[in-house]
């Protein structure tokens, strides 16, 4: 499973006096990866929380590939390597 997948995934599980048709949401919501949890009383608690994982989770895989851009390719990095012309014979 890719990281995303993995990131990406919520385990959403309802009260039985849930009725959607009645306006009534009530369960817990938890994020996966991170262990976060709420219970949520409304449709609008639930889409708060799915919104602020799912930014924080975006955020950080957006700084993940801005650290990858800076790396310095291979063809211009400088070897840092110890001086070694001393311990040539000659």
């Amino acid at each position: 499973m890719n990281e995303w997948q993995h990131k990406g995934s919520f385990v959403i599980k309802f009260r039985p006096d849930t009725d959607p048709a009645q306006g009534r949401l009530d369960g817990r919501i938890e994020h996966v990866a991170s262990g976060k949890t709420i219970r949520f009383r409304s449709f609008e608690e639930l889409v708060e929380f799915l919104q602020g994982v799912l930014t924080q989770v975006r955020e950080e895989f957006q700084q993940a590939d801005t650290i990858a851009e800076e790396v310095v390719k291979p063809e211009t990095a400088k070897v840092l390597a110890p001086d070694t012309s001393e311990f040539v014979k000659r």
